[in-house]
């Protein structure tokens, strides 16, 4: 493919998923039992990213679509820890991702989100003290689900042949 084509492939594509993740996020936010944060499943759209146009595209999903939900939902104060978290998870997924056999991918999938809730566990940490413990017993419900629901979109994105004359990386 040309490398034109394959350029605006990469914008469009980022775009949809960074617009994807945020709708996601704002209208689906499922808010935390002690009011620190909510479950959502914007982060299906950065592990897609991650996998399919590299991690510096996938953690651009991630830093920009979660970082304008929290402003959106009224977390400001969780905007830096989701930049750390999300762009340190998109990197790790995107980089490890294609050195592992199919069904180990979907443990780097996870290890990924583990990064991301680790880095909100130090948020809740520093804003509610004890209350870091519920929180991200939350974050690692989030994280299986986008974990298990992300990996299987890639397997059955992977099904369709037209996207493969635009993919980069390795898949499932």
């Amino acid at each position: 493919m040309q490398t034109k084509n394959k350029i605006i492939f990469n914008i469009v594509f980022t775009s949809v998923m960074t617009t994807c993740g945020y709708v996601v996020t704002i209208f689906l936010p499922i808010p935390y039992a002690n009011g620190a944060g909510y479950l959502n499943f914007g982060d299906i759209f950065s592990i897609i990213s991650c996998v399919f146009i590299g991690p510096f595209s996938g953690a651009f999903v991630g830093i920009v679509s979660g970082s304008l939900a929290d402003l959106t939902l009224g977390g400001v104060q969780y905007i830096p820890f989701t930049i750390v978290g999300k762009g340190l998870m998109c990197l790790f997924i995107g980089f490890t991702y294609v050195h592992f056999k199919k069904y180990i991918k979907l443990i780097v999938i996870l290890l990924g989100e583990l990064i991301s809730v680790f880095v909100y566990f130090i948020c809740y940490w520093i804003y509610f003290g004890l209350g870091a413990y519920m929180s991200s017993l939350f974050d690692l419900i989030q994280a299986l689900c986008c974990s298990v629901v992300g990996y299987i979109l890639i397997l059955t994105i992977n099904k369709i042949s037209i996207f493969h004359n635009h993919q980069n990386n390795s898949n499932g």
